[in-house]
């Protein structure tokens, strides 16, 4: 045999690799042609079962869609609501500051 560090040596070792690496390629191969499979009915969905979920889809899709609009007519009758008090309180906040505004006015000319 020739020298360990010889081009040939490195290429001898490449060589094996390249034939293991091969070899067990083709075992595993054979392992899945032989191994059990499940027939493609367990495995894929039949056109009448994806009619049934597509009209099931459809029916949620409904039915968060009404929930939703209830919901979001819900929240706008609160938001009118609240605008409603929001211009009270507004209104309130405009007397008392023309009361205020008056008393003082008062008080100048009394202070003057």
């Amino acid at each position: 045999m020739g020298d360990p560090t010889s081009y040939q040596a490195i290429g001898w070792i490449a060589v094996a690799v390249f034939s293991l690496v091969g070899g067990l390629n083709q075992i595993l191969k054979l392992f899945r042609h032989f191994r059990e499979e499940p027939p493609p009915v367990t495995t894929y969905a039949t056109k009448i079962e994806l009619e049934r979920l597509r009209v099931d889809l459809h029916k949620a899709i409904e039915t968060l869609s009404t929930d939703g609009r209830a919901r979001a007519a819900g929240i706008y009758s609160r938001l009118d609501s609240l605008r409603l008090e929001v211009k009270d309180d507004q209104q309130r906040i405009h007397e008392r500051t023309d009361e205020i505004l008056a008393a003082v006015s008062e008080l100048r000319g009394k202070v003057t």
